[in-house]
């Protein structure tokens, strides 16, 4: 199941306190929108007063006619319902029944927590089996806590004052390393670039190059004899003499550097320790980008079979749907970058559970097929 399929309890707290309210939709009270919208024209002219007592009487009349349609309504609703619920329960059955298959004693922890759950009534939802507990660290959360530390540092008089901290020359490296894969995306997606499309290319490339000479000024603060530690090539491309593109230039961060020893010898203290922090908040950060994509693709494809019925129509939500593959691309890139760095850094252990090798046959939906050997040829 998606990591974050959770029901918003907290922003909603009416609705977990109400007996039986779990029976209803919890939509009813917005359905009246619709119907007021006419009167939109007439009351943003209006003041507060009459605005009111005109909405008012609005929902008024709306009440009172769902209440003469009702013999109406729920017949259509019913039939609607049984037979959404007879798909609905065999699906339910068939997935209950390979649970119980595949892990009998989640099923029954699981049955006993919500039993327990639905039989009393609470007033804070800490226990409830329907809340995902588990947060997900993001790269945002690691870098407010390593800003906070040296905030602590710079206020006892340990850090030395400088325009740039480790943590904000590496958060500069991140989002280099992420703009120039997202660049280097558009590019390759674009086959035949038009002129202005070109000229947008040259810019963003312009830009980036600057960015990175920016880098390469703070670099020398934090890694001041990386330059003498590199080959002939790499420094070449590291005084930008190459002839390679913005978006393909090395930054050689901390984690370019594989060799500890040297690694020691180049960075300051403390700098690969705030690089592998980061990594691993990026990695997993990028991991729910991935799945939220997935999720996203999906609802869509749902949403353009369902209501697209034009050859216009089909062409806008397949444009759609390429933008989220390629952001689903990059993400998937950004968590191959930070999960290699965070092995540099950190080494082989018990992080490589959770934040596994991503292939390319992984990236896909739940209910998406995995294209076979034959397929794939």
């Amino acid at each position: 199941m998606p990591e974050k399929m959770r029901l918003q309890l907290a922003e909603s707290d009416i609705w977990w306190k109400m007996w039986g309210a779990g029976m209803s939709h919890g939509e009813g009270v917005e359905q009246n929108w619709a119907f007021s919208n006419g009167a939109a024209a007439s009351t943003r002219l209006m003041g507060p007063g009459s605005c009111q007592a005109t909405l008012e009487d609005v929902f008024g009349f709306h009440n009172y006619d769902r209440l003469l349609a009702m013999h109406c309504v729920l017949p259509k609703r019913l039939a609607v319902n049984i037979k959404e619920a007879t798909t609905h329960k065999t699906a339910f059955k068939s997935f209950t029944k390979g649970l119980e298959e595949a892990r009998p004693w989640e099923v029954a922890e699981w049955r006993a927590w919500v039993k327990r759950w639905e039989s009393t009534q609470h007033i804070d939802t800490s226990d409830s089996p329907f809340e995902l507990k588990e947060e997900v660290m993001t790269l945002c959360k690691i870098q407010e806590k390593i800003a906070t530390e040296e905030y602590i540092c710079t206020e006892d008089g340990i850090e030395v004052e400088r325009e740039h901290s480790p943590g904000s020359f590496i958060t500069m490296g991140l989002e280099l390393e992420q703009t120039q894969r997202k660049l280097a995306v558009d590019i390759h997606a674009i086959k035949d670039p038009s002129p202005s499309q070109r000229l947008a290319i040259i810019k963003r490339r312009t830009a980036l190059l600057k960015s990175i000479y920016k880098f390469q000024q703070v670099q020398q603060v934090y890694m001041p004899s990386v330059r003498g530690m590199l080959n002939d090539a790499q420094r070449q491309m590291f005084n930008g003499n190459g002839e390679q593109v913005p978006e393909a230039t090395r930054l050689f961060m901390p984690s370019e550097i594989t060799d500890t020893t040297i690694r020691g010898r180049v960075c300051a203290i403390g700098l690969a320790e705030v690089e592998e922090r980061m990594r691993e908040g990026e990695a997993s950060e990028a991991l729910e980008g991935v799945r939220v994509g997935l999720r996203m693709r999906t609802m869509t494809n749902r949403y353009k079979l369902r209501n697209y019925t034009s050859q216009g129509m089909m062409k806008k939500g397949q444009g759609l749907l390429r933008q989220i593959n390629i952001r689903i691309h990059i993400t998937k890139l950004r968590y191959r970058y930070s999960r290699a760095a965070l092995l540099v850094l950190r080494g082989h252990g018990g992080w490589e559970e959770r934040l596994c090798v991503l292939k390319d046959d992984d990236v896909h939906a739940l209910n998406e097929c995995v294209l076979t050997e034959e397929e794939k040829a």
